[in-house]
């Protein structure tokens, strides 16, 4: 008979159709399951016309074919990735940088790089005398607290302007301090105590005219912008990208260069735990090592702009003879050219590089080296890890001829409990030196030993505050000890921030190549009061703030 859903012939005693599933019999319950398409319905969308049980049945296994062929080729490619012992490894050390670099983030300091590349910055320092042990020292030097320095910096390079200031004072009064302000070619300088708070300065571009005009006929050439100086000390981004381009493209043929194969598994102990790692042996070529000096030396060069040092000269009026003379004997110095000697005498006759390289976690857990270099025999082992956060715990051990090197530190340096803590100790034979640092980014508490056992310490406290664009350091107490006892204390401020255009006026701002002759006597006369008065009022300072002992043996 003919199914009267889909067409087909069929056994005259079929109950259902093979084809489609279709009862031959409407009027009775057919048994199939629910979802089957009963007698009458339009058939499934993914059936044709006609033949559409085979149809279908291709389709199922077709699909099945694509997604084993699918599946084939993810495993592939996966395991080509995991397979590749220098990709492996390549991405433990990446892991390693990330530990690191997100441990660094949990100290909540900013990155103030920005404020040098913009060239926009303020800086302040203070450092004050704040106790005087006199039973160590058998004198009475406590009647010097209360001395300190201060110096501060400001600068803003788009807008051609910068500030110094250098002073020494005792307790809140002014010693002696030097002023100096610079608005492009226009160069000041003052001081309190000489000066009155009045700046006087010069024009550095046509200096040498200006004092040719004052009868100074030698200075003729004496032109120069002190921004223009400045310039090469400051990073150039187009060069500073360049230089980190010539340097990224060396890391990276080393690395291509370098041969990494698997060694296998091996239980190791890592900072005293047991762990299990994979083995990489990591193969660095003679060669490969040559050209990375190679390489770095060419970075050198860049770096290294001979030209510069001749404008430099040229604007400070020296004669094109004198800038020969000086040139030729900059390039026989040749500082770079003597650093990239080092760097290939330390790769020649090295050698193939080989070492150990164990990861676990993701991370690079140990590295391990040993040979023979230059008659020595050279052992060093770095260990990573080991404690409740991968970055809470480090040691080194570098051994040449038996002469051991260790250093170790551990803490909790990712911040888990809310502060930063580190403990590291270094040793060199039979000298122990160790440090102990706890820092709490949220309320800034900072506490700082340094300690050589046996001998003396330097124990500092205090507190840090940062934000975006600045920070601040406040060493309230820095003690220094000798053998457990107290010898001096110290109080030290320093802060870096955007700069600060106001922090310094420019008072009553006078050129004195535009001073006649009666000004500038009456300008030396003034300095020179100004001196004698000075030297007056500081020895009275000193008379009535320290003993008469004391003054006498700082006299005499």
């Amino acid at each position: 008979m003919i199914c009267r859903n889909c067409g087909s012939s069929i056994r005259d005693d079929a109950r259902f159709c093979p084809h489609c599933g279709a009862s031959t019999n409407p009027g009775q319950d057919t048994g199939l399951p629910q979802g089957t398409a009963p007698y009458g319905a339009p058939p499934p969308a993914w059936e044709g016309p006609a033949g559409g049980g085979r149809r279908k049945t291709g389709l199922i296994a077709g699909g099945i074919i694509a997604a084993v062929a699918v599946i084939a080729l993810l495993v592939m490619a996966v395991s080509g990735i995991f397979a590749d012992p220098r990709k492996q490894l390549g991405k433990a050390i990446d892991g390693t940088f990330a530990a690191y670099t997100q441990a660094e983030k949990a100290l909540d300091l900013p990155d103030l790089s920005g404020l040098v590349l913009d060239r926009s910055y303020s800086q302040q320092f203070s450092l004050r005398l704040t106790h005087i042990n006199d039973q160590f020292t058998g004198s009475q030097l406590s009647a010097l607290e209360g001395l300190g320095l201060r110096m501060s910096d400001g600068l803003n390079f788009e807008d051609r302007r910068l500030d110094f200031e250098l002073a020494a004072f005792w307790d809140e009064e002014d010693i002696l301090s030097l002023q100096m302000a610079a608005e492009d070619d226009e160069l000041y300088f003052a001081s309190p105590q000489f000066t009155g708070g009045r700046f006087y300065g010069v024009n550095t571009e046509t200096l040498g005219a200006d004092l040719k005009a004052m009868g100074e006929e030698d200075s003729e050439d004496l032109s120069f912008n002190l921004f223009d100086i400045m310039e090469p000390l400051f990073p150039d981004s187009g060069a500073e990208q360049e230089l980190e381009k010539a340097v990224k493209e060396a890391n990276h043929d080393l690395w291509e260069a370098v041969r990494v194969e698997k060694k296998g598994k091996e239980t190791v102990s890592v900072n005293g735990q047991s762990t299990d790692a994979r083995v990489y042996r990591v193969t660095v070529p003679q060669e490969a090592l040559e050209d990375y000096a190679d390489a770095m030396t060419d970075t050198l060069e860049m770096v290294n702009d001979l030209r510069r040092h001749g404008e430099l000269l040229r604007a400070f009026g020296a004669s094109q003879s004198e800038i020969d003379t000086y040139m030729e004997a900059l390039e026989e110095l040749d500082l770079y050219g003597q650093l990239g000697d080092l760097l290939q005498e330390a790769v020649d006759g090295l050698g193939d590089v080989q070492l150990d390289m164990y990861v676990s976690g993701g991370c690079v857990s140990m590295i391990r080296y040993e040979d023979r270099l230059r008659g020595r025999t050279v052992k060093a082992e770095l260990e990573l890890g080991g404690g409740q956060q991968y970055v809470d715990d480090l040691s080194l051990r570098v051994e040449v001829d038996g002469q051991k090197i260790t250093l170790k530190s551990t803490g909790d340096h990712g911040c888990r409990d809310g502060a930063y803590t580190d403990k590291t100790t270094l040793r060199v034979g039979m000298v122990q030196l160790s440090s102990e640092l706890r820092y709490e980014p949220k309320g800034g508490a900072l506490s700082w030993s340094l300690s050589m056992p046996g001998a003396g310490s330097l124990d500092m406290e205090g507190s840090v505050t940062a934000g975006a664009d600045f920070v601040t350091l406040n060493l309230k107490d820095i003690s220094v000890k000798l053998m457990g006892m107290e010898l001096v204390s110290l109080a030290m401020d320093y802060h870096m921030g955007p700069y600060e255009g106001d922090r310094m006026a420019v008072t009553s701002p006078r050129l004195i190549t535009q001073m006649d002759s009666l000004e500038l006597m009456a300008l030396a006369n003034e300095l020179q009061t100004s001196a004698e008065s000075w030297l007056d009022s500081t020895r009275q300072m000193f008379v009535d703030r320290l003993p008469p002992e004391l003054l006498a043996e700082l006299l005499y």
